[in-house]
């Protein structure tokens, strides 16, 4: 069972990085669970699977949230667009800068404007102001693609 908290653990911190404090608030208190000798072998088995469900579910969902980023040496106000596991983006309140997680260099980079309509019609369907609908979205190549 720690095994398995540890690699939750790992699988966290290697993946985008959306909802951090909430996420490993949980691998947290799945650790205080697993010392916890009260606590029955079967219920910090199941307490952990739901923890593994609830990360399956960012895979296949579609989400905002506003955050608090280090952009450019300053902290700023952003509104975030989690596209799954597949892409993570934010924008200014003002919306004049969007920018994307990039998982090669594990930094953030500002998109250019020619994305931001593509953008903001993806924020307006993860809001659900708009019906769900194929998104082209600015996403880099896959590791290793040419």
């Amino acid at each position: 069972l720690a095994e398995m908290v540890d690699t939750l653990q790992r699988f966290i911190e290697l993946d985008l990085p959306f909802q951090l404090a909430e996420r490993r608030g949980r691998v947290a208190a799945l650790g205080d669970v697993l010392d916890d000798p009260g606590v029955g072998l079967a219920e910090k088995y199941r307490r952990i699977m739901g923890a593994y469900q609830e990360e399956a579910k960012y895979g296949s969902s579609l989400a905002t949230y506003r955050d608090r980023l280090s952009l450019d040496g300053r902290e700023r106000d952003v509104e975030m667009l989690r596209v799954g596991r597949i892409a993570l983006v934010y924008r200014t309140p003002d919306g004049q800068v969007y920018g994307a997680w990039n998982p090669a260099t594990r930094r953030w980079q500002t998109l250019p404007v020619e994305n931001f309509a593509s953008l903001r019609e993806a924020y307006r369907v993860a809001d659900k102001q708009r019906a769900p609908q194929l998104l082209r979205l600015p996403l880099p190549a896959p590791q290793g693609a040419s």
